[in-house]
């Protein structure tokens, strides 16, 4: 249980960081807001409802154009008020998705030149089921185009405009990283199953890979990602076997963090996924020293942004520096 006292000891060390921030994460806890609030009386730091404050002024707004204008709302918010240290309670309107914000990003910027202590209250809730029976489910309840889901109103619409559009003619997939080239495979083999030879060409033209990207070859990615017929002939599996691939992919994957884990200096050309599966199980396992140790080798362009990797970070950082107050 988070105490008053170690609130008060992690405010003391702020003047001494780069990011002077303090997130603090957890369950809906009344007792905490109760504390913020107490300490914000006690030493005169402004104390801010940033779900209200904020709603109110987006509420004025089309809901679809909310995340043009978040940040600079947030910035308002924050400049108008100049004490020494700013509590921010309720900070989950950030994290909605149709803002398309990077809430840690964005209060790391701020605390920059501001104190500031957040509380964000985590949903807590586990989905007791593997990506295979998700998406097994998904294609039950809801039409698939273009690897998204609708809900049977919207498809119309979607339809329609593809239609308009002439999709597949017009838009290009590029793929940038191991991210991108499954979307493109599985894009790909939903048409028809394909093989190797006919694959490669349309790959090879698609293909802007990343400077830091270590890519696997076209071949390891079908083989860790897709099926084979008795043609020869690549094809998106069924729920029921994608999630054994999905064991194999991450088995993989770890392996491949295992050696960076292993290795020293900077990395500077990796596999992006087998960071993310390591942080994973990094922050599964509350290894905070090696997801924090391996970050600092990143690339500062990777931590700013990709968000999964950086939340895993942040949070490693916050929560060794919560073992040593």
């Amino acid at each position: 249980m988070l105490k008053e006292l170690d609130i008060k000891n992690a405010i003391k060390i702020l003047p001494y960081k780069y990011y002077k921030l303090i997130l603090i994460m957890g369950l809906k806890d009344r007792q905490i807001s109760g504390i913020l609030k107490k300490i914000s009386l006690e030493f005169g730091y402004d104390y801010i409802n940033l779900n209200l404050k904020l709603s109110e002024k987006l509420i004025r707004l089309p809901f679809d154009e909310r995340c043009f204008y978040v940040e600079e709302y947030v910035n308002e918010i924050i400049e108008s008020y100049h004490g020494s240290l700013l509590i921010l309670d309720n900070i989950e309107i950030l994290f909605e998705k149709h803002l398309k914000i990077n809430p840690l990003l964005l209060l790391k910027n701020l605390s920059r030149y501001r104190r500031m202590l957040a509380f964000h209250i985590q949903k807590g809730a586990s989905i007791p089921m593997g990506a295979a029976d998700f998406y097994a489910g998904l294609k039950q309840r809801f039409p698939e185009r273009d690897g998204m889901y609708f809900l049977p109103d919207q498809v119309i619409i979607y339809d329609k405009k593809r239609m308009e559009m002439e999709l597949n003619d017009q838009i290009s997939f590029l793929i940038l990283d191991e991210k991108t080239a499954i979307q493109w495979l599985r894009r790909e083999l939903e048409k028809k199953p394909q093989t190797y030879q006919e694959i490669q060409p349309k790959f090879l033209q698609e293909l802007h890979q990343m400077k830091h990207e270590k890519l696997p070859e076209l071949l390891d990615l079908l083989e860790e990602n897709f099926l084979q017929d008795e043609k020869g002939r690549w094809y998106v599996p069924d729920p029921s076997k994608q999630s054994d691939l999905e064991k194999l992919r991450k088995k993989t994957l770890l392996k491949e963090f295992e050696e960076y884990k292993n290795s020293t200096g900077r990395l500077k050309v990796f596999r992006t996924e087998a960071i993310r599966a390591g942080f994973k199980k990094c922050w599964k396992d509350k290894d905070y020293a090696t997801i924090v140790k391996i970050g600092e080798r990143l690339p500062e362009s990777i931590l700013q942004e990709d968000s999964s990797i950086l939340m895993y970070y942040d949070n490693a950082i916050t929560r060794m520096g919560e073992d040593h107050v």
